[in-house]
């Protein structure tokens, strides 16, 4: 036998209209997204901060632009992938300036041996790396924006379908014309339930969504400091290779 506590949701749902049904439908399939979201970002953030984590180790015994390429070569993770498109562009712009030495030896800005100025070819290399750091932050933040847009409107939902449900019933009272509690119960009851799941959608979904968008943007820190730390590794291998040329 169903005691008064576990009865009041189906008996809510069952004497509410097809409209009431309709929105506790759509925040129930809301829900799921949700929490799918939530597990799934929450899963993709934790393997991306642990092999962060592992990259970073190796990266911080790193010395020379050859040290670098290696440990990226050899490792899966964002920072790795980032690093491997600097470390491209910065290949092709070495083997641009061979080769325009090659053709026109005698071309060039004063001082540097007829090869570009290297700073452009800095420039292009950090350009190249925001740009993947831009790429990967759309896909740390994909799903973010809809987990949000739940929050917002699942309260909503839940207040539209019980003011419907509570004008239902008061319209159904006025036309029996019996101004009877009873009689308005079920209607009020049906009301109330989707304030109820509205918000025990948006409850879970405006936690999650803070702790995944805090999660975010420490990874999106970390990029940003990452890339800094490679231009001043670029920086320092240029500086020591003009040098090296100097000396010659």
């Amino acid at each position: 036998m169903l005691t008064p506590a576990t009865a009041t949701i189906p008996y809510a749902f069952e004497h509410s209209d097809a409209f009431v049904h309709f929105v506790v439908f759509l925040l129930c399939g809301l829900s799921v997204y949700v929490w799918v979201t939530i597990l799934e970002k929450a899963l993709t953030l934790w393997g991306i901060k642990f092999w962060n984590r592992k990259f970073l180790q190796k990266f911080s015994t790193v010395h020379t632009i050859r040290d670098l390429r290696t440990i990226a070569e050899q490792a899966e993770s964002v920072l790795a992938h980032v690093a491997r498109c600097g470390l491209q562009k910065e290949a092709g712009s070495q083997n641009e300036d061979q080769s325009s030495a090659v053709r026109r030896p005698g071309e060039g800005n004063a001082g540097t041996g007829g090869h570009p100025e290297p700073q452009l070819d800095t420039v292009v290399i950090r350009r190249r790396m925001e740009r993947e750091v831009s790429n990967q932050v759309d896909r740390l933040e994909r799903g973010l924006q809809l987990l949000g847009t739940t929050v917002t409107i699942s309260p909503f939902l839940g207040l539209l379908g019980t003011v419907w449900g509570v004008m239902r019933a008061f319209t159904a009272m006025a036309q029996a014309g019996n101004p009877d509690i009873q009689a308005m119960a079920p209607g009020i009851s049906g009301a109330l339930l989707t304030t109820v799941v509205g918000l025990v959608v948006a409850i879970p979904a405006a936690f999650g969504y803070n702790l995944l968008a805090h999660a975010v943007k420490k990874q999106v820190n970390q990029l940003d400091d990452f890339v800094e730390d490679c231009m001043s590794l670029f920086h320092a291998g240029e500086t020591r290779d003009r040098r090296e040329d100097n000396n010659r």
